[in-house]
């Protein structure tokens, strides 16, 4: 049976091998070997991901016993990530001959192009959050090729299906990067565009497919770095019966072992050109001999004697090339700065010339100082939301960066800092508490800080009573065809993201209706027990009252049959379909929340018809209080059984294609089509309680096993 992850999110790895020296046979003396591992897993604003952290720690433990000094970050923030990766260059810097190796296991996008590592608690909600919100592919590359050193390896288990709400187009995984350093190797877990499964073969083992088989070639002994990832790549290939099939760019011509080399190899100094055979006449031509060094990385050109050839120079590198054809030679070297430096020289018969570059990049401009730094002025809070501050301030100068801090005091001592660097004069803190004063100092930041500016205050809006927040993110939607008790109506299984959003914990109570309405309908009376015997209108009906008695504004509005959502609305309305799998789900794949089977004493349902065979309950023959059994991972009660939950969605097929925020059909065949209902009843099967499972009734009908639960925006 495929989980969730198999499909929602898609696994594809890659990896960077930067030069070795060029021309050079490897160093007699074993190199240091360094190693930073990232998983990331419990996202608190996308879908949490499942074995991104045994990745990790299994890839750590793998390369410790290679003799590398590893540093472990698991559910990193971006600030964590940043300074992290900052930490690795530095350590790689420091020993040129080293060998670095960097592995991060998580939710990775890409945008315009660019590629992105997502922090655990990263605010994305729009594709523009990414650069500030999001560790840059690009940034880690830059700082490991500004390293210097010897080898390095990069491996990204990280482009799965966006989950960000904001991903309309359905943009998959990262793309290949544009900017592949000279002397890599660039692996991917599968091909661009495609999905990699995020567990193994089989859906039973502890890591993902292409990490499983990874780990297998990484522990065995003697295996040059290429042929570790062919290997790979063909296993991957193998165990997934050519659905995931890596694909490999290499521009990496050295030869490195990260393990021990094998003793009783020897590598054949290749050479690293060929003159051409004589053309005419008894006499070959003469060939002669040619030292490049260069003090700085960059590219070298040489061209002469019909020769012109590209070849990557590393730092401090010594470049032999013999048997050249006589003559003179124009030698250009190309820096990463866009700088260019030329030498012509003369190669003569039997003899080695020489020449030497030796310009270097110039350091970074010194920052401003503070007091040259103007602190923005103009702070201003605005409209809060239950668990953020949008912030705005006047400009401190072209081209300077902000940072803001936080308290709940009025004392920038005891604030704390915001974790992302922002280039623009606006943006929403997210993930504050609810119902509390918050105090916001903006400071101007140009490699140092300036004096913080005054405080601004804002509280944000209490969390509604009885609610729970559920983070945007993807999931897989409907059931697999193996799954016990399913029907044709939960196909195919698609994948749906949904934005954020609060439902309620409990389903309406008696109680919570008796307020706004005035009456109780109910079949089984009891405050606490959920309110039933309630048409699809008459739950419409109670969602608009009850929002204009808050104060809030009306999601609905209402012309006989016809009924129309307003999303812009404020007001109570029902989860659509899609919202209440996703939130009853809690972040499994299973049957239910509660895995393969589920007990009468985690819900309310006919215990004489267990799931699948299990063991027989209880059979209570009416609603219980709300909230008597157990709730989900994310904290809500009876998703499973009590009541059937009314949904907005009209009824429909699934086209099996993936979906944003899905609100069912739109062109029904009558106002009055039926309506969805979800989660099973007192009275239901135990198989009728499954999180895929779906029912549908006229939105006029009244039984007395029908409820309903709210959601706000």
């Amino acid at each position: 049976m495929k989980t969730k992850h198999t499909v929602l999110l898609y696994t594809l790895s890659f990896l960077f091998v930067l030069p070795a020296p060029v021309c050079a046979q490897e160093s007699v003396s074993a190199p240091q070997k360094f190693a930073l591992v990232i998983g990331n897993a419990a996202y608190t604003q996308v879908s949490p991901l499942r074995n991104t952290l045994n990745d990790a720690a299994d890839v750590m433990a793998a390369l410790e016993g290679l003799g590398f000094e590893a540093e472990l970050l698991t559910d990193g923030t971006l600030r964590q990530m940043a300074a992290a990766v900052d930490r690795f260059a530095r350590r790689l810097g420091a020993a040129a001959d080293s060998y670095g190796f960097f592995y991060y296991s998580g939710h990775g996008v890409q945008s315009q192009g660019e590629n992105f590592l997502i922090p655990v608690d990263a605010d994305i909600r729009r594709e523009a959050d990414l650069a500030y919100e999001a560790l840059h592919v690009q940034r880690a590359l830059d700082y490991l090729q500004e390293a210097g050193n010897r080898l390095n390896v990069v491996v990204l288990d990280a482009c799965r299906d966006n989950p960000f709400s904001w991903a309309r187009s359905g943009g998959r995984g990262l793309t290949v990067t544009s900017r592949q350093p000279p002397g890599s190797i660039v692996v991917y877990a599968t091909s661009a565009g495609s999905t990699a499964s995020d567990i193994s073969e089989g859906g039973t083992g502890r890591n993902g497919l292409f990490t499983a088989e990874l780990l297998k070639h990484l522990k065995t002994p003697g295996l040059e770095v290429k042929e570790v990832f062919n290997r790979t790549g063909a296993d991957v290939s193998r165990a997934s019966g050519s659905r995931q099939i890596p694909a490999v760019y290499s521009q990496f011509f050295g030869t490195a072992y990260l393990g021990k080399a094998p003793q009783a190899v020897s590598e054949p100094q290749a050479a690293p050109y060929t003159p051409p055979a004589p053309q005419f006449g008894p006499i070959a031509a003469a060939v002669g001999n040619l030292e490049v060094a260069a003090a700085t990385a960059g590219t070298l050109n040489i061209r002469g004697g019909g020769l012109d050839r590209d070849v990557p120079f590393t730092v401090g590198g010594t470049l032999p090339i013999s048997g050249l054809q006589t003559g003179t030679y124009r030698l250009t070297m190309n820096y990463r700065d866009g700088k260019t430096e030329e030498k012509t020289v003369d190669v003569e018969a039997g003899q080695t010339a020489k020449a030497s570059f030796n310009y270097r990049i110039p350091p970074a401009t010194a920052p401003a100082v503070a007091s040259a730094l103007y602190p923005p002025g103009n702070i201003k809070a605005g409209t809060p939301g239950y668990d953020s501050i949008p912030l705005s301030w006047d400009s401190a100068g072209s081209g300077i960066k902000y940072r803001v801090y936080y308290g709940t005091v009025n004392d920038p001592s005891k604030a704390k800092l915001y974790d992302i660097i922002l280039d623009r004069t606006n943006a929403v803190i997210p993930r504050l508490e609810g119902n509390q004063t918050y105090y916001f100092w903006i400071s101007s930041l140009d490699g140092v800080e300036s004096v913080k500016s005054g405080a601004v205050s804002a509280r944000t809006r209490p969390v509604p009573d009885e609610f729970v927040r559920i983070p945007s993110g993807s999931f897989l939607m409907g059931s697999p065809a193996s799954e016990a008790g399913r029907w044709d109506g939960e196909g195919p299984q698609h994948s749906v993201t949904v934005g954020g959003f609060f439902i309620s914990k409990y389903e309406v109570t008696q109680k919570e209706w008796k307020a706004v309405m005035r009456s109780n309908p109910s079949y089984f009376k009891g405050d606490d027990l959920p309110v039933e015997n309630v048409s699809w209108y008459d739950a419409i009906e109670y969602c608009n009252k009850r929002s204009v008695k808050e104060g809030l504004t009306p999601a609905y509005t209402r012309n006989g049959d016809s009924v129309m959502w307003n999303r812009n609305a404020n007001g109570y309305r029902l989860p659509t379909e899609a919202e209440w799998e996703y939130a009853c789900r809690a972040g499994t794949a299973g049957p239910f929340s509660t895995g393969n089977n589920i007990t009468t004493g985690q819900a309310n349902y006919n215990g004489n018809y267990p799931y699948n065979e299990n063991v027989q309950g209880e059979y209570r023959e009416k609603t219980w209080n709300v909230g008597s059994g157990a709730a989900n991972a994310w904290g809500l009660y009876d998703m499973h059984g009590n009541v059937w939950e009314w949904c907005w969605d009209r009824y429909g097929s699934y086209d099996g294609k993936a979906q944003t925020d899905p609100a069912g059909p739109s062109d029904p065949a009558s106002s009055d089509a039926d309506r969805v209902e979800r989660g099973g009843g007192w009275s239901a099967y135990a198989q009728y309680l499954r999180s895929a499972n779906r029912n549908y009734y006229t939105p006029s009908g009244r039984v007395g096993n029908l409820g309903f639960r709210l959601v706000r925006p």
